[in-house]
């Protein structure tokens, strides 16, 4: 398939964003202000991977057999989860001073990504971003069922779906986070719904069904700067007046701020990006290499965060965030390009 070069764009903003909010929660960044811009930023990251996912699958997949659909990626993910969870708290154990076998034994058994032994950390111990897997697993099930559904609406029928899981998802969560209640739509289960399909849909509706072929470049430019701009305003403000980080109200499945503020950022990088440029071979190698930067980051972080802890001591926490970002971003990177070189290490990569 022909790379397309706003999408590689995409991908380059979507792990930049991810590697930098797991440097600065590890770097503790603990003033208000500089907390909440990161997260309302930084946030917009996994929206863009979920938004790609279902504009590059859905159409491809609407004919496609099931269990050939399945085979293909769900058991790579599976065990990328297991391998990833058990190689990330391995390193994070034996970095904060466990023996090296106890540090094996206890990942295997505890934060294997499967089976759940500690409640403390849960299944998948120090590898946090490693949830990301079981949505995407979860959302790969869905899928060929999804396609075929969306394939026979109407692009109107299909911001009708898209509109019902907000409603019952981020919409309900938002109002519910700013003391809005309604006993009566609570009551209403939403889990079949999904709460990153809204994410996927819309993802569908700009790359395939290019929903804004028709509107005005002007228009478009504005609406999407309105999009990204207003809610980011919006939750800050909204962290600011509370005095505390609204945590809920950064995180996807909750929050109408990140949905419409990542589906502005979503559309401003195809208005700069979608047409003739001069394209980046860095930032296609970084698109390329986004999956496994994703899976093998927070590993660097920990080891970066030990060697700070034994011989920098650097203290100061901005300065830590931006020392964790670069370095792991670009540890990453290298460790990637080595697992390409044979098809089979590169399974674990891409």
């Amino acid at each position: 398939m022909k790379r397309i070069y706003w999408l590689d764009v995409a991908r380059f903003v979507a792990i930049i964003l991810v590697v930098f909010t797991h440097s600065h929660e590890r770097a503790g960044v603990q003033d208000l202000l500089s907390k909440s811009v990161f997260y309302t930023i930084d946030r917009l990251g996994v929206p863009i991977f979920f938004m790609i996912s279902g504009g590059l699958i859905l159409d491809k997949i609407k004919s496609t057999p099931m269990l050939p659909f399945y085979l293909k990626r769900i058991p790579q993910f599976l065990i990328v989860l297991v391998a990833y969870c058990i190689a990330t708290n391995i390193i994070k154990c034996f970095t904060e001073g466990v023996g090296i076998l106890e540090s094996v034994i206890l990942s295997v058994t505890e934060f294997n990504g499967v089976t759940n032994t500690s409640e403390h950390l849960g299944i998948y111990g120090g590898a946090r971003q490693m949830w990301y897997m079981y949505a995407i697993i979860q959302l790969y099930l869905i899928y060929p069922f999804l396609a075929r559904m969306v394939s026979n609406l109407t692009t109107r029928q299909v911001f009708g779906f898209m509109f019902l899981c907000l409603f019952f998802g981020q919409i309900i969560r938002t109002a519910d986070a700013f003391s809005i209640h309604s006993d009566f739509v609570k009551k209403m289960p939403s889990e079949f719904l999904g709460v990153y399909i809204p994410y996927v849909l819309l993802g569908y509706l700009i790359i395939r069904r290019d929903i804004l072929k028709k509107l005005s470049r002007a228009y478009i430019l504005t609406f999407s700067m309105l999009l990204f701009i207003v809610p980011i305003s919006l939750l800050i403000f909204a962290d600011l007046s509370t005095g505390k980080l609204i945590n809920n109200m950064h995180w996807y499945s909750d929050s109408l701020f990140v949905f419409t503020s990542g589906a502005g950022l979503f559309v401003l990088l195809k208005f700069f990006f979608d047409g003739d440029y001069r394209e980046s071979r860095f930032i296609i190698a970084v698109s390329k290499f986004s999956f496994g930067i994703y899976l093998s980051h927070y590993a660097f972080l920990y080891v970066i965060l030990s060697i700070n802890q034994h011989y920098l001591n650097i203290t100061d926490a901005m300065f830590l965030t931006v020392a964790l970002f670069v370095t792991a971003f670009l540890f990453s990177m290298v460790f990637v390009r080595i697992m390409f070189a044979n098809s089979i290490s590169a399974y674990f990569v891409k």
